[in-house]
């Protein structure tokens, strides 16, 4: 799972793979951190060409925007 750590990296990466799958958590989310290896391990088995990519929401709250979504979807 790639860590993201900028808007322009999620771009990129959004702009280079044709099929990527985002999950926004944070250290101290216990669903978050479990469900993290359960989608690695089900993304590397089943759907070999689907890129994983981890935002730590918590990391940076408000600095990471999805590509599309208006400005009341920022994470906070």
């Amino acid at each position: 799972m790639k860590n993201i750590c900028s808007e322009e990296a999620l771009s990129e990466l959004l702009q280079s793979s044709p099929a990527v799958l985002v999950l926004y958590g944070g250290a101290s989310c216990g669903v978050c951190q479990a469900i993290k290896p359960r989608l690695e391990k089900l993304a590397s088995e089943e759907f070999p060409k689907l890129v994983t990519a981890y935002i730590d929401c918590q990391e940076k709250p408000g600095q990471i925007y999805f590509p599309g979504f208006s400005s009341a979807s920022r994470l906070i």
